[in-house]
């Protein structure tokens, strides 16, 4: 992005109160910022390139639906969802520039990343802390069954321990839970948690800081900043009675909890970058 464009976006980005609120609290944050940095980024992430696909990853709840708002909004009609419970057949058959694709993919139903879209090699995902998640998917799946919906999992009406120590026992045996089965890359000795987004990510989210993403993804793609919109965001509840189960819950899904750290650290070191960088451009450095 030129310098008088950056100059232009910062323009735009100081009408956006939770930009500002970052620009403001920035520098009080900036030891946090750093000991996050600290914790393994390596390598960055690859730059996005405009004239190839983009696969945003929607873990389910995580802002995935928040997110698609503001795609949609970038992206236009190049913009597609990928939901194969629902979602009408994708029109796209090659690699193409200024088109992305949002929506929920697993080889656990044959329809991971590469499997739909082998030539695919840009992804964006928001990740949220990894046992508030699964605390989140509980109650929506329980939203749903009351208002009609078929939920497989609470056939036989499980309460809280019985469903978490079914999942659990789901990922000690095999630690790639179902959210790390979504990754188009794979585990392995050469693909440790703290490298996982190096390799077809463009940029990484944590939902705990949705306010920033907003921002961080707009100045990546060169789009228009979008004012913070949050859709299909599960009722704030009292979440004590599952606070026992997040020891056991970071021991069995350990794998999953890196990843989450690793995705944390990285969103931490794109937005200092990108302060520094709107900061300097806006100075005329």
């Amino acid at each position: 992005m030129p310098s008088r464009q950056r100059r232009f976006w910062f323009r735009r980005v100081k009408s956006s109160n939770s930009l500002i609120l970052s620009l403001s609290t920035f520098d009080s944050d900036r030891r946090s910022v750093n000991a996050l940095v600290r914790l393994g980024t390596e390598h960055l992430m690859q730059r996005y390139d405009p004239d190839r696909l983009l696969v945003s990853l929607h873990i389910p709840k995580s802002a995935g639906t928040s997110l698609r708002a503001a795609l949609a909004g970038w992206f236009g009609e190049r913009f597609y969802l990928h939901y194969p419970a629902w979602a009408p057949t994708l029109p796209i058959l090659a690699d193409e520039g200024r088109t992305c694709v949002h929506g929920h993919f697993t080889p656990l139903n044959g329809t991971s990343i590469l499997q739909v879209f082998p030539f695919a090699t840009q992804t964006i995902t928001v990740m949220r802390e990894p046992f508030s998640r699964l605390v989140s998917e509980w109650i929506f799946y329980n939203y749903a069954k009351s208002i009609g919906v078929d939920v497989p999992e609470l056939s036989d009406e499980p309460d809280f321990d019985t469903w978490f120590c079914r999942r659990r026992d789901e990922a000690i045996n095999d630690p790639v839970t179902r959210v790390l089965k979504q990754f188009p890359a794979q585990f392995d000795k050469k693909n440790p948690s703290k490298f996982f987004f190096n390799k077809g990510f463009v940029a990484v989210g944590i939902t705990e800081r949705f306010s920033d993403i907003l921002p961080l993804f707009a100045y990546k793609f060169d789009a228009p900043l979008s004012l913070e919109q949050r859709y299909n965001v599960s009722p704030i509840l009292d979440t004590k009675e599952f606070n026992r189960y997040k020891s056991e819950h970071k021991r069995v899904y350990y794998l999953e909890h890196e990843v989450y750290a690793a995705a944390e650290s990285l969103f931490a070191s794109d937005f200092e970058t990108m302060i520094s960088d709107i900061g300097r451009s806006h100075s005329g450095k």
